[in-house]
């Protein structure tokens, strides 16, 4: 999400795709989610599902959130507590793909199961943070599940909790969530990782980002800026305008009186930032202390999630809910701290489009399993509700473009090709055996890279396998030619 920290109508689609309780077709219209009905392969409809209860599900989603800065993928140390339950017993995988650059895509994705550019409305209804969803019928009128979905008790009525907050700790005082009953869903969608990483700009976590031997210049025009403008939530004062080619302090701010600041000082929105001004940015002296800076803040704020989930466990576990639920802990994107040239989240390289996934299924495993097979945003519900036990209704199943993975829990494997966009009109192709395609619309420009031999996508090998290439451009014009009518 980019410059608005209110979701819009993927929050409308969570709570159909999870709301039965206007009613739901008969027991008889109903497979389980990873079912052979569902057009799954065979193997995926391995683990058992509608036997015995239903187990309960917590998605934690967290906007921006890097896979190398979570340790039991890089050995980062900023996560301690994440990567004790993921040691403790959970499926890694490793090659999560988001479907696109930005929060609402990702999201419509990992909520509906379907390909966000399938549809046109997904971007057209408007929910409050801290509310709970109202309005079942907006997006996904067929329902989603049967009558043994899930349910969030609460003031909604409806069997589907969602829930945004900027800090996952807040989400925990809610009365909704602390009136949760058995079998329910949650859906928390996290925004601390997001810029500006005002986070740690709090008291006490600006001595956990470290930032004590920063020059004074640059805590006046930077870490502070977004301190003030984060708490005040207003931009019209030119003393805390940082010095950087974006103005990333104006979020959460009026666009209107942002746009003026911009032009007034010379700098860009966070949300217009540009390639030429990134450049200049990198050629001043002061570039090599304010991007290091971006990124202890950045570290800071993931150490906040870390801390936060290990409350989120405690109140699992006080409640006695632990040993019956499911656990994930995912992003929705990931974010650039200028690998490529940028910041933000703008281009479909690795960084955005990889982000984390950890599930814990209680009485599963007793040690860390690494998938490496790569799945979709879109797989994960599907997957998550076949884990559970939970059926969806016939409706759901045949506009459903996901499919449960839950084979892979039992060392099954699966050969799924992702696509990912970004609203610069660049596009990628993601092949399970690790070779990419990036293709850069505007410009022309094409970039091949195998991520499994080179992560980091530091060798751009376009031209130099016109064989794999050939391929990949082939199939991502006929992607995009079917969901989207040509590029």
């Amino acid at each position: 999400m980019r410059g608005d920290p209110v979701l819009g109508c993927l929050a409308l689609a969570v709570a159909v795709a999870l709301s039965c309780a206007t009613g739901c077709g008969p027991a008889d219209d109903e497979t389980p989610a990873g079912g052979p009905e569902n057009g799954e392969a065979p193997g995926n409809a391995g683990v058992p599902t509608n036997a015995g209860p239903l187990k309960n599900v917590v998605i934690i989603c967290v906007n921006c959130f890097r896979k190398d800065r979570v340790g039991v993928y890089s050995r980062s140390g900023h996560t301690p507590h994440l990567d004790a339950f993921a040691e403790s017993g959970s499926f890694v995988f490793a090659n999560l793909v988001s479907p696109a650059t930005w929060t609402r895509p990702c999201l419509y994705e990992l909520l509906t199961a379907r390909d966000f550019r399938k549809e046109t409305v997904h971007v057209n209804a408007a929910l409050q943070e801290d509310t709970v969803v109202v309005d079942p019928e907006a997006v996904l009128p067929e329902g989603f599940l049967g009558p043994r979905a899930m349910r969030a008790a609460g003031r909604s009525g409806h069997r589907f909790l969602w829930v945004y907050q900027r800090r996952l700790r807040d989400v925990l005082k809610l009365e909704p969530v602390r009136q949760l009953n058995p079998p329910f869903v949650l859906f928390v969608h996290v925004g601390t990782l997001h810029d500006p990483y005002a986070t740690a700009c709090d008291s006490a976590d600006s001595d956990a980002a470290r930032l004590a031997d920063a020059p004074a210049s640059v805590r006046d025009h930077y870490v502070r800026a977004i301190d003030t403008v984060s708490r005040a939530g207003r931009g019209d004062d030119e003393g805390i305008v940082p010095r950087m080619p974006f103005f990333v302090a104006a979020f959460g701010t009026d666009k209107g009186n942002a746009y003026r600041l911009a032009r007034k000082h010379n700098v860009h929105l966070g949300w217009l930032v540009n390639e030429q001004a990134l450049s200049a940015w990198r050629s001043t002296p002061t570039y090599g202390v304010e991007i290091d800076i971006l990124r202890r803040l950045y570290e800071a704020n993931v150490r906040a999630v870390d801390a936060e989930f290990a409350e989120l466990l405690r109140f699992l576990e006080a409640r006695g809910l632990l040993d019956t639920t499911i656990v994930a802990v995912m992003g929705d994107h990931g974010e650039h701290l200028m690998e490529h040239g940028w910041l933000q989240h703008w281009m479909p390289y690795e960084e955005v489009i990889n982000p984390p996934l950890i599930v814990k299924v209680p009485g599963l495993l007793e040690k860390t399993v690494i998938i490496e097979d790569q799945v979709r945003t879109r797989d994960v519900l599907p997957t998550l509700l076949d884990l559970a036990g939970a059926a969806i209704a016939a409706p759901a199943r045949t506009s459903m473009d996901g499919r449960s993975v839950a084979g892979l829990f039992k060392g099954e494997r699966i050969d799924i090709t992702a696509f990912s966009t970004a609203d610069v009109q660049s596009y990628a192709i993601r092949r399970n055996d690790g070779w990419k395609l990036i293709w850069h619309q505007k410009t022309g420009k094409k970039e091949l890279y195998n991520v499994k031999i080179d992560p980091g996508e530091s060798k751009d090998m376009a031209g130099t396998r016109p064989d794999i290439q050939a391929v990949l451009e082939e199939e991502l014009l006929l992607y995009l030619l079917h969901t989207h009518g040509g590029p």
